[in-house]
């Protein structure tokens, strides 16, 4: 039997793992992606912000339509006088029934980096789910434009 041994398989035998100078170059190109890829994050995470804040208000708007079928009272949902929050309050004077309780929400601005509260009146529900007039509701955000949430006659909450 005639055993030939080729230069090739024994040198690559004796070399195992990476050079330093590999290594570097790939420490290098994942840096590079890193940097690509924060810069296109900071130019779309504006944009998650504004769309949480408008999705999470219009959740709290439905609430409110939803806390006053059941209580039987007006509810809704307004800001503070600087804007800096909303909050789930009741807008009917007359009590609750012995048993009843109303538990507000407060959200404030701050859990969504840079939102701001451009428009936004009071928007009451009546106890039958209808709203008192229409509303508009635009949040803004200064990288990433402006929201609108509408609030039909007949209760219907909408995102534009």
């Amino acid at each position: 039997m005639l055993f030939i041994s080729a230069p090739s398989q024994t040198k690559f035998l004796s070399q195992r793992g990476f050079s330093l100078m590999e290594l570097m170059v790939v420490v290098g190109i994942c840096g590079i992606l890193a940097a690509i890829a924060m810069t296109g994050l900071s130019v779309v995470v504006p944009g998650y912000r504004l769309n949480s804040a408008t999705q999470m208000l219009r959740s709290d708007i439905l609430e409110a339509k939803v806390r006053a079928a059941s209580i039987l009272r007006d509810v809704g949902v307004g800001p503070n006088v600087a804007k800096t929050e909303w909050s789930l309050q009741l807008f009917d004077a007359t009590p609750l029934a012995s048993g009843q309780t109303f538990q507000g929400v407060t959200r404030k601005m701050t859990e969504f980096g840079g939102v701001e509260i451009d428009t936004m009146p009071d928007v009451i529900f009546r106890s039958n789910g209808t709203a008192r007039q229409a509303y508009t509701v635009v949040l803004k955000h200064p990288k990433a434009g402006s929201r609108t949430i509408t609030v039909s006659l007949t209760g219907r909450v909408r995102i534009q």
